[in-house]
């Protein structure tokens, strides 16, 4: 799975590059290639290929560190990369974990990657703004839906070793402090 994790940091590096030099925009370009990635993601959980799965998406963390710029995103990353890890050399035992979490769970970053290119261009905002709200209110159901309503189904009741609950439980306290975020914004 090695050849895994690489391949997807150098893929989302080439997206990056690719997307940026096309649109010239850097900040679209980073929502279309995590978007894209994202889809990917979702894909390999629905196909139920978690180990897969967690190489990829540990070689995207990988390549996204250099977007990280509040502790939050920081810590989401970290406690990510453990819980993969951990994934990886669980002999198939944490793979329904994996799939919920990395594979379906981030359905709903798709649709943050909509919103954030909203957000940071104004002048989108401006010329569609019917797009603009259905992208904050669908990101918004499906964030609660999935990363509040979903993981908490699955990680509250988890029992298995302690360190993996630490992390687990980190992991849904970030989605329940950022789903607080998200109503204050969408109550607006």
């Amino acid at each position: 799975m090695y050849h895994a994790t690489v391949a997807a940091a150098a893929l989302h590096q080439v997206l990056l590059r690719t997307t940026t030099k096309a649109l010239d925009d850097n900040v679209v370009a980073q929502n279309v290639a995590s978007g894209l990635f994202c889809v990917l993601f979702v894909a390999l959980g629905v196909c139920n290929r978690p180990a897969l799965l967690a190489a990829t998406m540990l070689g995207y963390l990988v390549s996204d560190s250099a977007s990280v710029t509040t502790t939050g995103y920081a810590v989401h990353h970290a406690v990510t990369a453990m819980l993969l890890l951990v994934s990886l050399h669980g002999e198939g035992a944490y793979d329904d974990l994996t799939v919920v979490l990395g594979g379906y769970g981030e359905a709903s970053t798709v649709l943050l990657c909509v919103a954030d290119t909203f957000k940071q261009r104004p002048r989108l905002q401006k010329a569609y703004p019917r797009a603009n709200r259905a992208a904050r209110y669908a990101f918004a159901l499906a964030f609660f839906v999935l990363r509040v309503g979903y993981w908490s189904y699955w990680i509250l009741p988890f029992t298995g070793p302690r360190a993996v609950r630490l992390g687990l439980y980190a992991l849904l306290g970030l989605q329940y402090y950022w789903g607080a975020q998200i109503l204050r914004k969408v109550a607006r």
